[in-house]
Parts: C-alpha cells; sequence; structure tokens
C-alpha cells in the first residue's frame, strides 16, 4: 500500500508560471496558452482553495484572449469552464453552458480543432466533472474520448511529469468502481480489466514519486476496490489513510470525495448515524474548497446534513510551524491541523470564537478538567491577521497561560479579574506576563456539581481594563456553556467510539452477531450470522426472520427458559442449542445473549456455528468405535496367538488327566470284576477318576475362556485368583524347562477393578514371555519365575511378573511396549502392546524394569476396587 509522507512535495505549477510569463514576454500566444492550460489543470489537481486559483486561471485568459489566437485561448478556457462548473457559476455541475458561454458549441470547436491537447484536457475535465455529479456512464463516455482507439493517448502509461494526466485516469478508475456496483458478472470482466490498468497506472505514479498527492489519490481507489471484493475492514481504514494524506497535502478535492465515499460506504451497511457524520465532514470539505456546485447537489440528497463552518476561520495546531498555508484563508497551518474534523472541534471554534470577540480579548485559552486533571482544550488568537484556532494534541497548558494566576483562581474557586497584570504586584513577576506583557486578565473557574469542570482565560496585552465588571455575568454563563457543551461533545465522540468498536465487532465474519428483542423478532445481524443460515440482508429488513420460528418443535420449551434466564437475569448463559437453516436443515450454535439495559425488551447475541466441530465429533466418535472394534480383533487374534503358543502346553497337560482317567477307570473295572469285588479300592478309583476330570474340564474351561471374544465388564476381580487360575496354563512347560514359580501373593483377596478374561490375558502374556525369555536364555543361571501381588500406598493393585532371563532389549523398556516391537524370531510384536492398552483402559499402568542381578520385572498397576 501507498503510504503519504510529511516530505515537502514538488510543486511544478511554480516553473510553469516563470515559463509562462517567459512565453507571453516572447510573443508565443501558443506557448502560453498550453502552459496556462497545464497549470490550471494542475490547480485543480491540486485541489486548493477554487476562488483563489480561479483568479490566476482568469487572468491566463484574459492574457490570451488579448493574444488574437481564439484557438489558443480555447486551452485556458477548458480549465476556466472546470472551475466555473464547481463553483456554481453554470447551469450544471457538469455543463460548461452559463449566459454567455455556449458550451455546446465549444465542445464541436473543441472536436474540430485538431489539438490533442485541447480534446484531451475538455474530457479529462468531462469525466471529473461527470463523475462529481454522480453519473460515472458519462464519465466513461468522456473517458473513451481521451483513451479510445483514436485518441492518441495511450491508456497504459502517463508522463510522471505531467501529474494532471494521471487525475483522467483517477476519475475514470472511481467511475468504473461506481459502474461494477451496477453490473452483471458477465458484464464486469472487461471492466474489471480496465480498473486493473488504470489502478496499476496510479499505484506506480505513487510509489515512483512518494507524494501525498498520489498517496491519497492511490489510497482512495483501493478503498473502492476493497469495498468492491468485499473486505469491509480494509475499506473502512483506506477510506480515512486517504482521508488523512489528502488533509496532509490540504487537497479538500480528495479529502472531501473520500469522505463522500465513505459515506456511501456506512449507509449500504445500514450505519445511517456514521454515514451522515462522513456526508457532514464531505460538506465541509467540499464548502471550503470552493464547490457550490457539488455541495448544492450534496444537499439535494441529503437535506438533513448540518450547515459548514464559518467561512475565514482557521485551525490550527500548537506543534512547531511546517510553512504549510491553510488553503482558504491563508493562514498558517501546523501539522496535525484538522479541517472541521469530528463535532467536538467545530463546536469548540465556535464558542471560542464566540467567547473571545464578545469579551473583547486578544487571546482566549479553554482548560477542561477530566478525571481532576486540566489539559489545554482550545487557544484562540485574534489580531489584525484574523482569527486563529489551535485545538492541541498534548493538551498541555502552563506555556500558554500565567500558571501562578490560573492556580489562584483554581484554589479559590473564584474569578479573577485584573485590571493591569503587569502592575500587579501578585502577578507581574509571572514569566508568562512579563514575557507576552499581558495587560487585562480574566480567570473564570467554571464549577458544576461542586466540581471544576473547566476554566476559561482571556488576555488582552494592549489595554487595560478591557473586561468590563458588567459583563462578568455573562461571559461567566458563556463559559459555563461552553464547557458543558464541550463535556456533551466528548460524551458524544465516546459514544460514537463506543459504536464503532461494536460495529466493527458486528462485521467480525468469524461469529454471527444478532440484535434481537423479546417478540422473537431479529432487529439485525451480521453477514456471518446470514451466512451461516442461508438468509439475505433483505430477508432481515423485511422481517422474515423470527428466533421462534427458526427453532426446531424440540426446542421450543428450552427457548422459553431461555427468555425467562434472560428476564431474570438480563443475560444467558452460552449454551447449544440448534436452528433452521432456510432450507430447512438444521444448524448446531454454541449462542449466549444479554440486554440492552434494565428493560430487558432487546438486546444482542453472539452466536458460534458449531456445524465443523459437530462433524469433527461425529468423525472422531466413528473413528473411536472403529478402533475399539480393531482393538477387540487385535486382542483376540493376540489370544488365538497365545493360545497357539499354548496349544502343546495344554495337549500335555490335557493327556495326563485323560491318561489318569483310563487308568483309574481300568482299575475300577478290575476291581469290580474281583471275586469279591473290592468295593473300598473300586471308590478310591472312581474318586480319581472324577478328580482327573475336573482338571481336563477346568484347563479347558479356562482356554475357552481366553478364547471367547465378548465385551469388557468392568467389576471386582480379585487377582490372586486370577493369578491362581492362570499359572497351571503354563506350570507344566516352566517345569519341563527347568523354571521355578515362586508366589509372592498378597495375604487374603485383592480386588481390582477391571474385566476377569482381559485381566487374565494380560497375566498370562507376561507368564508366557517370562517362560519364553528364560527358555531362549542359553546361559547356565538359575531359572526363577516369581510372581508378586501387593497394595501400593495409594491403594492401587500391583502385579510382578520376575524373571531371570536374558533382561529388557533397551535401558528403560519402553520399546517392549510399542505395537510390532518383537525380539522373538517368529513373534508378532503386539501381545505387550496389548496388555498396555487393556491396563491403560481400565485407569492403570504398565512399565518394564531391570530385575538386579539378572532378568526384567514387568509391573503392572490397576485401581483397587
Amino acid at each position: 500500500m501507498i503510504a503519504s509522507t510529511s516530505v515537502p512535495e514538488y510543486e511544478p505549477v511554480d516553473l510553469l508560471r516563470q515559463a509562462t510569463r517567459q512565453a507571453a514576454a516572447s510573443g508565443d500566444a501558443g506557448l502560453a496558452c498550453r502552459l496556462a492550460n497545464r497549470i490550471g489543470m494542475y490547480l485543480l489537481m491540486r485541489g486548493h482553495a477554487l476562488q483563489q486559483d480561479y483568479d490566476e486561471v482568469l487572468a491566463y485568459l484574459e492574457l490570451a484572449r488579448a493574444s488574437g489566437s481564439s484557438e489558443s485561448a480555447k486551452l485556458v478556457e477548458v480549465p476556466e469552464r472546470t472551475f466555473a462548473c464547481l463553483m456554481g457559476k453554470t447551469c450544471h455541475l457538469a455543463d460548461f453552458n452559463d449566459g454567455a458561454f455556449d458550451g455546446r458549441r465549444f465542445e464541436s470547436s473543441v472536436a474540430g480543432s485538431g489539438m490533442t491537447l485541447l480534446v484531451h484536457s475538455y474530457w479529462a475535465s468531462k469525466v471529473m466533472l461527470h463523475y462529481l455529479a454522480g453519473d460515472p456512464n458519462a464519465a466513461l463516455a468522456a473517458a473513451a474520448a481521451v483513451f479510445g482507439e483514436r485518441s492518441g493517448h495511450n491508456a497504459d502509461a502517463f508522463d510522471a511529469d505531467h501529474p494532471e494526466q494521471a487525475e483522467c485516469h483517477f476519475f475514470t478508475a472511481l467511475a468504473i468502481c461506481a459502474t461494477l456496483r451496477n453490473v452483471t458478472t458477465r458484464n464486469a470482466e472487461p471492466l474489471r480489466a480496465r480498473l486493473a490498468r488504470h489502478r496499476a497506472l496510479i499505484g506506480d505514479w505513487a510509489r515512483a514519486t512518494g507524494t501525498a498527492m498520489a498517496a491519497c489519490r492511490h489510497l482512495l481507489l483501493s478503498a473502492e476496490i476493497a469495498d468492491l471484493d468485499g473486505d469491509g475492514l480494509a475499506a473502512e481504514k483506506l477510506y480515512d489513510d486517504s482521508a488523512r494524506a489528502a488533509r496532509l497535502h490540504g487537497s479538500l478535492l480528495i479529502e472531501g470525495l473520500a469522505r463522500e465515499l465513505a459515506s456511501r460506504f456506512y449507509a449500504t451497511r445500514g450505519l445511517g448515524r456514521i454515514a451522515t457524520a462522513y456526508i457532514d465532514d464531505a460538506l465541509d470539505c467540499y464548502g471550503r474548497w470552493g464547490a457550490e456546485a457539488k455541495v448544492r447537489l450534496l444537499r439535494r440528497f441529503h437535506p438533513r446534513a448540518r450547515a459548514r463552518l464559518p467561512d475565514g476561520l482557521a485551525i490550527q495546531a500548537r506543534a512547531g510551524a511546517s510553512g504549510q498555508t491553510d488553503p482558504q484563508t491563508g493562514d498558517g497551518i501546523e501539522p496535525g491541523a484538522a479541517y472541521g474534523d469530528g463535532t467536538t472541534e467545530r463546536l469548540t471554534i465556535t464558542l471560542m470564537q464566540t467567547l473571545a470577540q464578545h469579551a473583547g480579548a486578544a487571546r482566549a485559552v479553554l482548560l477542561l478538567s477530566r478525571d481532576d486533571t486540566l489539559s489545554l482544550a482550545a487557544e484562540v488568537t485574534i489580531d489584525g491577521e484574523g482569527t486563529r484556532v489551535s485545538l492541541p494534541d498534548d493538551g498541555k497548558w502552563s506555556a500558554a497561560v500565567p500558571e501562578g494566576l490560573i492556580r489562584f483562581a483554581l484554589r479559590t474557586g473564584e474569578t479573577v479579574l485584573v485590571d493591569d497584570a503587569a502592575a500587579d504586584s501578585r502577578f507581574q513577576h509571572d514569566p508568562h506576563v512579563a514575557l507576552h506583557r499581558v495587560r487585562s486578565v480574566l480567570c473564570l473557574p467554571v464549577v458544576a456539581h461542586a466540581r471544576l469542570k473547566a476554566a476559561l482565560y482571556l488576555e488582552n496585552n494592549l489595554m487595560a481594563r478591557v473586561f468590563a465588571q458588567a459583563r462578568l455575568d455573562l461571559l461567566e454563563l458563556l463559559a459555563t456553556l461552553a464547557a458543558l457543551s464541550l463535556e456533551n461533545a466528548r460524551l458524544y465522540a465516546d459514544l460514537q467510539n463506543r459504536e464503532y468498536r461494536l460495529r466493527r465487532l458486528f462485521e467480525v465474519d468469524v461469529i454471527g452477531i444478532v440484535l434481537w428483542d423479546l417478540d422473537g423478532r431479529l432487529l439485525d445481524a451480521n453477514q456471518a450470522f446470514l451466512n451461516m443460515v442461508g438468509y439475505s440482508r433483505e430477508d432481515v429488513e423485511n422481517g422474515a426472520m423470527n428466533w421462534f420460528e427458526m427453532t426446531p418443535p424440540e426446542w421450543r420449551d428450552q427457548v422459553v427458559l431461555e427468555m425467562d434466564e434472560i428476564r431474570r437475569t438480563g443475560a444467558l448463559r452460552p449454551i447449544e442449542k440448534e436452528y433452521f437453516r432456510k432450507d430447512g436443515t438444521r444448524l448446531p450454535v454454541l449462542m449466549g445473549a444479554t440486554a440492552f439495559d434494565e428493560a430487558v425488551q432487546q438486546g444482542i447475541a453472539i452466536v458460534l456455528d458449531l456445524s465443523q466441530q459437530k462433524q469433527a465429533e461425529a468423525r472422531a466418535l466413528a473413528i473411536e468405535r472403529r478402533n475399539r472394534m480393531l482393538h477387540a480383533e487385535l486382542a483376540h487374534t493376540n489370544r488365538l496367538v497365545t493360545m497357539g503358543h499354548l496349544s502343546a502346553w495344554i495337549a500335555h497337560d490335557v493327556k495326563q488327566p485323560l491318561a489318569g482317567l483310563v487308568t483309574s477307570a481300568n482299575a475300577g473295572l478290575r476291581w469290580l470284576a474281583a471275586n469279591p469285588p473290592n468295593i473300598e479300592a473300586t471308590v478310591r478309583a472312581l474318586e480319581r477318576v472324577m478328580r482327573d476330570s475336573a482338571r481336563a474340564t477346568d484347563i479347558l474351561d479356562r482356554t475357552r475362556a481366553l478364547m471367547r471374544k465378548a465385551p469388557a465388564r468392568v467389576e471386582a476381580v480379585d487377582i490372586n485368583a486370577v493369578i491362581d487360575q492362570t499359572l497351571p496354563l503354563v506350570a507344566a512347560e516352566a517345569d519341563s524347562k527347568g523354571i521355578g514359580i515362586v508366589l509372592a501373593l498378597h495375604p487374603g483377596p485383592l480386588f481390582a477393578a477391571a474385566e476377569r478374561t482381559q485381566l487374565q490375558q494380560v497375566v498370562l502374556n507376561l507368564l508366557i514371555n517370562a517362560v519364553e525369555a528364560m527358555d531362549a536364555d542359553a546361559a547356565g543361571h538359575p531359572r526363577e519365575l516369581r510372581v508378586v501381588s501387593a497394595l501400593d500406598p495409594m491403594g492401587r493393585v500391583i502385579v510382578e511378573i520376575r524373571d531371570t532371563g536374558p533382561g529388557l532389549p533397551t535401558a528403560d523398556g519402553k520399546d517392549c511396549f510399542e505395537a510390532f516391537f518383537t525380539t522373538k524370531p517368529r513373534g508378532l510384536g503386539v501381545g505387550l502392546a496389548i496388555c498396555r492398552s487393556i491396563v491403560e483402559a481400565f485407569g492403570g499402568q504398565i512399565c518394564a524394569l531391570p530385575n538386579p542381578p539378572r532378568g526384567a520385572t514387568f509391573r503392572f498397576l490397576v485401581p483397587a476396587r
């Protein structure tokens, strides 16, 4: 973006004036008129006071006509007629006609003149005038005469040394922006392309020169394009930036135009008060520019706009002088000067001028009190050069007035009237009095509701006894009215600032904001909310949106509760609910609301669209369900794999009771066949049959339980019983490999909050791993499998499986629990990972530790029950 600068700008008009004088002196009327044409067009572009520049152009026109060359004189008549149109001296803002000038005849003569400069300057002026008159189509038609194929003018370039040529590009681009607001998308593409070319040229000009003249135009054109593109926040800032850059340059034309277009920008968004304030400022700028035709045109469309400031009143800041001149009066302007920018400033100017003139003061200073601190609000100086009003930014006042006198008046709370301060012993040594030779002094403290509101200081350094006692009552009244009016203006400005901040919030496109009443009507809504529910701005304006109608039937009772809560508390805590979109689909939202006042009839609601969140939650739930299913499948697969490892052990364990069954049965038969039958021996044999049968059944039941794919159910599980039931599955294999099993279990039952089958799977996996680890270890070390159960101080159940195998593959053992990590040649690497997921699902923990002096310890903890 092109930023304005406070560096003094190059003014080509001075060189042009010098060249014009030299051309006239040498008798070259044609050259003098061409140069005068450039001067006039440049003065129009500069945007300073029209009357002063118009007088200069009239002087050139008289010289041109005196030269006897009517054709050359037309070059000067173009800017003269343009000035006349703007100043209201013609029949219409865009028409050269008046009682003595035939505009149509002049246009015909321009077309047949053959002078390219005349044709271009004439139609360039028409582009500007038609646009300012509110006719962008006529402006584009005039631009075609400048940039058309037969015009001889390059539409994609202009001479940077001729900045007046840029004005035609600028106003043509603005006319395109205005036209684009009323054309279809299909017809917009060629206009958009033309707009891009004009904008690029203005941007190149601004970057090449770095002048405020170029920057303010580039900023304003960028604001219009941002508005077209729907970037309201950027447009809002660019309008203000353009106005500030124009003010720095002293261009009342561009500042007024920026204010006018900003007013339209806010009006289209339903912000009428702000739009009115901007149109007031635009009228003020155009009025001080002297464009009476433009002022009349705007007032016709905005009849309620306020009147502008009195003529001849300069406003200046207290900061160091910059050498600039007020474009209307010629008085000094200092950095930060504000040309009627704000209600408070305009009111201050009028009141201070009235007070100073009525009292006969040469200087008047108004100090305002806020939070018990005085600040300088305004300073008026009246002398032979006119009236100057200073509105300082820093508020420092001690150097502007006799500090001792002011503090004396504030301390006593009474009016201080000094007939001759220079001769008064109380004040004659005050630095301000001595420096400025102050004579008559009047200081009026303004007190309201027992609090100091302001202090008015008046002085005259020419005469003594200027401030008569008879005028004190009236001056005190005026000072009080001035202070109260300024305080009210400040409060109003604060209100506008709050409204501005609320509007900025209202335009945020992240959350929906709605203004409502208790009858269910939606009074207003920002675009973000309208996008959520699929309604348009017209639906809001037509009253087609209603809280109750947008609420699904099952939520209607909730709405009644919401209204009751708002009536009781003035606010509604954030809640989740649903609304119907315009197309009938449902919109999940998070909504909170608050009432504007105690009457609780209207308020504001903040609405957050939860559609994406709800969709994400649904996806997360689906993924979680799928993961649970996969986990269950994987756990079941692991159990099957584990049972595959156990199959040989199970076959071995089952063979023993089956062989015992056969042996005992045969023995029983033999005892029964004996003569006489040995009943006692037969009973013992049958008892062995029953015992071996129960043992085989128990082995098969435990195996089936491990293989069963059943949902988990948390219950109180005796961990010692789980260990006792699981150990027999590995005991025979451990014994065959020379592994001794040692139990160190907690005395008595030790209940954990878990699911029996899954807990048994964890214990079995750890036991099998321990047996296989020691079996794979070829070293001749004692082989011992120790199983420990206990209750830790935090009330959790602890189980440890300790072995004397080769130990852990890594120092901390964390890798053991990663999926598919294994040290076994045929291992899947899922057993310990499943153990961890099972234990953590019950709110427990599992870890691997060294088992000094040799081996590993696998420990898991689960909540006690």
